[in-house]
């Protein structure tokens, strides 16, 4: 319980950091749980066992809007809680790591063959000691809350354990965080407020979606492996969206998720379109995502297939947005798709939703890496469609 009532803090701390006026968000990830019983044959302590049943990975990231300065937290995931021997901590001892930052960084610390353990933060200079931080990973969040996150915390305002170098800067921005702004004047709650974000041109081309899947069941030259359609949200479901685009909030009003998929009978050659279901529209970043858009984006997947997408992306803190497609952590290389979902829904259909189908017939995008098997599929799936349409030649 107490580790639910830490992890549940933490989700509330960052929360205030997102209304705070002078902080920008960059990053704020929870990753899923993972239950006990998967993580037993690990020999992990409880307390991470614990904190890995609440968020099995956690990222935070912000900055001040104006100046420099910010802070960051890196919970690992279960894949490097692992006991190792450190160097830094002393014969006899073994070392987890908790908080990874790059060079720096908190780790959990016992005596070999030992079941207690500290927490102890490793300096990034190499004539320092650990200096130790917590007695348990609750106490260690409570304390990384109270000083923003921001970098060297630990090593702030008298600490011990560094022999040389100052970290005034990093106290005058601990100071600075801890001196909040007067409090913004409270946003009306997104369930209250009206919603009025259905349109005509949406409800067309969800009905243009529909029919067009209808079309692939009556091909004899290929096969339907999926084809589902979620139900529409309701407006109060759509009332309770928060910072979402408006014309996704529209496409969701007609059909609240999608999943079509299709491949040639013979030979090879397939389509797939994936539109999350609603409850998963929210903006990520980029660390969450690990799709390379840049540190201080954030995206919303409109297509989801395979190892490919198409994203909304914006500057974290900002409106506008743009619709690009990537492949999986090659967002640098990404391509814009389309000005709207209206559009992006049009050109999917007509290229079949073949997979890489914005990357083809000279688009820009991934360097050196050539799309021809795809522009044939969509070659062919276009031709086969014409012939169903024209009949055959008298």
């Amino acid at each position: 319980m107490a580790m639910k009532e830490t992890v549940d803090r933490l989700r509330a701390f960052v929360e205030e950091l997102k209304a705070r006026p002078d902080v920008l968000v960059l990053s704020a990830h929870f990753a899923d749980p993972f239950a006990a019983e998967d993580l037993a044959p690990y020999g992990m302590p409880p307390d991470i066992v614990a904190l890995f049943g609440e968020a099995a990975g956690i990222h935070v990231k912000w900055r001040f809007r104006e100046g420099t300065g910010g802070g960051e937290l890196n919970i690992i995931s279960p894949s490097y809680a692992n006991w190792e021997r450190y160097a830094d901590f002393g014969e006899g001892t073994e070392g987890m790591p908790l908080d990874d930052l790059e060079g720096v960084g908190a780790f959990l610390v016992r005596p070999l063959g030992q079941e207690e353990h500290r927490v102890f933060f490793v300096p990034p200079v190499d004539d320092a000691t650990t200096v130790k931080v917590a007695d348990s990973i609750d106490e260690y969040l409570q304390l990384s809350m109270d000083n923003g996150f921001v970098t060297n915390w630990p090593l702030c305002f008298g600490n011990g354990g560094v022999q040389s170098g100052s970290y005034a800067e990093q106290e005058a921005i601990i100071t600075r965080f801890k001196n909040k702004p007067a409090a913004s004047v409270a946003v009306e709650p997104a369930a209250s407020r009206p919603v009025n974000v259905r349109t005509v041109a949406m409800k067309e081309a969800v009905d243009r979606l529909k029919a067009f899947i209808e079309e692939l069941k009556q091909r004899p030259d290929l096969e339907v492996i999926n084809a589902e359609l979620e139900p529409g949200l309701t407006d109060e479901q759509l009332a309770a969206m928060r910072d979402v685009p408006e014309e996704l909030m529209a496409l969701y009003a007609e059909v609240g998720g999608v999943h079509v998929k299709w491949r040639f009978r013979e030979p090879s050659g397939n389509g797939e379109f994936r539109l999350p279901r609603a409850r998963s529209a929210a903006w990520e970043g980029d660390r969450a995502t690990c799709m390379n858009f840049g540190d201080e984006t954030e995206s919303i997947t409109l297509d989801g297939a395979d190892d490919s997408g198409t994203y909304f992306v914006r500057n974290v803190g900002e409106k506008d947005y743009k619709i690009l497609f990537a492949r999986s952590g090659n967002g640098s290389y990404a391509v814009k798709v389309a000005d709207s979902v209206v559009e992006f829904l049009d050109l999917a259909m007509e290229n079949g939703f073949v997979y890489y189908w914005p990357n083809c017939f000279g688009k820009e995008g991934m360097q050196n890496v050539s799309f021809a098997a795809q522009e044939a599929m969509i070659t062919r799936f276009k031709k086969e469609a014409h012939a169903r349409v024209s009949g055959p030649r008298s």
